[in-house]
């Protein structure tokens, strides 16, 4: 017999990656708190949790200046389609001292492979205007060759130093770009393969718009959680 509590609990197998980032101050253990339980451990340089003005809960995950965390192959749950990552959503936030004007930052990479430089199914960019406090986060869709990208999404962030949240939703006839709740952005009629290669957060990443690499964020992510169904169709009130 199971408990009561354990029987109406509901199994949640539509989330494929959550990252909470919670823990002690200057922690290296990230947990993945989706039923997978994915394997996450540091890339390169010293990523650690922050409990300083944390995005959300207790803390949250400071890339600092070279440090990635890394995710292995997304090999389960085995769809037909494919793994799809029709969620994507995170927070974001990085001092205006630690970009300058019109850099490029790599904020993460799904299938990224240095056997397959450019094979990748999703990378997202963050850009700072030419003046003020704004910038652009980019998400380029279905990458395989370096000829040039399948396409893009791109949210306007007016204050890239606030707290944000972020989701790009992928519909029927749409993939959608949210800022904190309110849509952005779409593009129409896209579809995308969501190969099973590794994530990469903090990834130095090729910068289509200007043909240079990017340096990696250096800023902070929080809630970084990735799923296999349409979590916002319509505009929504962001979680915490």
């Amino acid at each position: 017999m199971y408990p009561l509590g354990v029987l109406k609990r509901r199994i949640d197998l539509a989330t494929l990656l959550e990252l909470r980032f919670e823990g002690s101050n200057g922690s290296q253990v990230f947990t993945d708190s989706s039923v997978y339980k994915r394997s996450v451990t540091v890339g390169s340089g010293t990523p650690t949790l922050t409990t300083t003005s944390p995005l959300s809960g207790t803390s949250s995950l400071l890339l600092g200046t070279n440090g990635t965390i890394t995710t292995p192959d997304f090999t389960t749950p085995v769809q037909t389609n494919g793994t799809r990552l029709n969620t994507i959503e995170f927070r974001i936030q990085i001092a205006l001292t630690d970009i300058a004007f019109n850099e490029a930052q790599g904020v993460f990479v799904k299938g990224y492979s240095f056997s397959l430089a450019f094979d990748y199914s999703h990378q997202c960019i963050l850009t700072r205007n030419a003046s003020g406090t704004g910038g652009v986060l980019k998400v380029w869709l279905n990458i395989s060759t370096i000829a040039r990208p399948f396409a893009f999404v791109s949210i306007a962030i007016p204050d890239i130093s606030a707290n944000n949240h972020i989701a790009f939703v992928r519909t029927t006839n749409y993939f959608l770009g949210y800022l904190n709740g309110i849509q952005v952005g779409n593009l129409y009629a896209i579809d995308y393969t969501a190969n099973t290669l590794a994530i990469e957060i903090g990834a130095s990443l090729y910068n289509w718009d200007t043909a240079t690499q990017t340096t990696k964020f250096k800023g902070l992510l929080d809630n970084f959680k990735l799923s296999n169904v349409d979590r916002y169709p319509t505009n929504f009130t962001p979680p915490t």
